[in-house]
């Protein structure tokens, strides 16, 4: 499940634990799994974040060198 498909399925697992018609073992499953996909979730923000700083850095080291020529 790519990262898109994890928060959709977390709005469906959402919409089943506010139905008063679930039961309390499935609610519990449901929560289970919703815990399992959100830290799914955060590891990936995690990883785009750190990402993200590589990137930066080395954007700005660029720019630092760009000037450093004029």
């Amino acid at each position: 499940m790519d990262f898109e498909q994890m928060l959709s399925k977390l709005n469906e697992i959402a919409d089943k634990l506010e139905d008063k018609n679930t039961s309390l073992e499935e609610s519990f499953q449901l929560f289970d799994d919703g815990l399992k996909i959100s830290s799914q979730c955060a590891e990936i923000l995690k990883e785009y974040s750190e990402r993200y700083e590589q990137l930066k850095e080395q954007w700005s080291a660029l720019q630092g060198r760009v000037n450093q020529d004029e």
